[in-house]
């Protein structure tokens, strides 16, 4: 079989892999084979000698990494990748394959090593070297995360390494590791010669929020201090991360604000105030700086949304008004959620909104989504919405809005015995999950 598996007829190759995939982990000599028929131009031969690897002992498909053969390589990684479990006898030859600096396999022998996890605690020793590896760094750093995190600290401080610190930091959040083990890691960074590093290390501190409060102090120095603009930014949304358990900060984060010292970062200087302290007394410092209109358009949004939540200042719906007469589509879309997020407080927009209603097709829905929120309050938009409940593209949220707003039964009631009777199920999908949004009103 694995010499016909090699011949020059179809028929035959195919008809040998069909046989080794019938054999299954009896065949798992003929894996070299298999894998390079898994290459093959013929559909029919790779199909069945996938089928045949896929039958074949993880722990022999492991070993076959170690083949001088590129194509044996490849062909046994696309099916090593697709495992569900890997058993922890392969860290043996796994650490055997990494050791060897001219295999074709070492970054996914790593890769391999870190998806066993802590049961690969004797490959350790052998990945550390590898962190200043520069072909190597990143998948190692990524390993060691999920085998022994203690080890991260063997991360070197350069300017290099601060992309290895960032890989390896977002393998440790997303695989829920605790403050324990990412504390010793960061807070020593935080005094890093090398901004990237201490940036770095204030974002990650700030992902873990109150678990790093121990750091605050240091924190704060650093967005007080620090010479890179870029790195005090970040320590400000790290300090807005952490909330109120940051509360100490608001001194520091207020003087930076009333001194225009981050000037392209006050709405999120204004941001960390608010999630901190609720500090009330960064308003004046920002209605001053929405004055001035040589600002980003986004930034102005965003800024506003801070003053509205701070002391819910009218000048903050204002720039919404104005943004939603002149501003880009993009813009007032943007504009439109942080309204619709504000909720009825925000009613003093309806008219703009309205004439939005009536001019911008694309933005309609969006507009008709905020209307709903106002309630009574924007009674004013009503004839403009029974208008769009004969749009195919708008009936379904007009109606609904028509309902939360005027309180008209009758058109959704029209509408929704018209969309559960469409012999589309989307149409009638998209009303009954509109009516479970309801709730108890429907």
């Amino acid at each position: 079989l694995q010499k016909a598996i090699k011949s020059k007829e179809e028929v035959i190759r195919a008809t040998a892999a069909f046989t080794l995939a019938r054999i299954g982990r009896g065949a798992e000599q003929a894996i070299p084979d298999l894998a390079r028929a898994s290459e093959d131009d013929s559909p029919l031969v790779r199909r069945f000698a996938t089928r045949a690897l896929d039958k074949m002992p993880p722990l022999a498909l492991i070993r076959a990494l170690a083949h001088k053969d590129q194509e044996v390589v490849q062909g046994v990684t696309r099916i090593v990748v697709n495992l569900g479990s890997i058993p922890p006898e392969a860290v043996s030859p796994l650490i055997k394959i990494v050791k060897d600096p001219k295999s074709q396999a070492r970054r996914f022998a790593v890769f391999t090593l870190g998806k066993i996890g802590p049961q690969a605690k004797d490959a350790v020793k052998v990945l550390i070297p590898l962190l200043g590896d520069a072909n190597l760094r990143m998948s190692t750093a990524r390993a060691l995360a999920k085998i022994d995190a203690s080890a991260l600290t063997a991360i070197g401080n350069g300017k290099d390494d601060a992309q290895v610190l960032m890989a390896a930091l977002s393998e440790l959040l997303k695989n829920d590791v605790g403050s324990e083990v990412i504390l010793p890691l960061l807070s020593p960074r935080l005094k890093s010669k090398e901004a990237e590093q201490r940036r770095v290390a204030v974002m990650g501190l700030g992902a873990i929020g109150g678990e790093a409060s121990s750091t605050i102090p240091q924190i704060i120095q650093i967005v007080q201090k620090d010479e890179n603009r870029e790195v005090r930014v970040a320590a400000v949304k790290s300090l807005g991360a952490m909330g109120l358990c940051a509360r100490a900060a608001a001194p520091a984060l207020l003087e930076i604000l009333k001194k225009n010292q981050l000037p392209k970062a006050r709405h999120e200087v204004a941001e960390a105030l608010w999630r901190t302290a609720r500090h009330k007394d960064a308003a004046p410092a920002l209605r001053d700086w929405l004055q001035e209109k040589d600002k980003s358009t986004n930034a102005r949004i965003r800024t506003a949304f801070v003053l509205w939540r701070i002391d819910k200042s009218p000048q903050a719906l204002e720039v919404y008004k104005e943004i939603l007469r002149q501003g880009e589509l993009s813009e007032k879309q943007y504009v439109l959620e942080m309204i619709r997020r504000i909720g009825p407080e925000a009613k003093a927009t309806v008219s703009d909104i309205i004439d939005l209603l009536k001019k911008e097709r694309l933005l309609r829905n969006s507009c008709l989504m905020v209307l709903r929120r106002f309630g009574a309050g924007a009674s004013k938009a009503v004839p403009e919405i029974r208008k769009l409940v004969k749009d195919k593209n708008s009936s379904l949220i007009a109606a609904i809005a028509l309902w939360d707003i005027a309180k008209d039964e009758k058109q959704i009631r029209s509408l929704a015995q018209r969309m559960l009777s469409d012999p589309n199920p989307r149409i009638r999908q998209n009303i009954v999950y509109e009516f479970w949004q309801m709730g108890a009103r429907a």
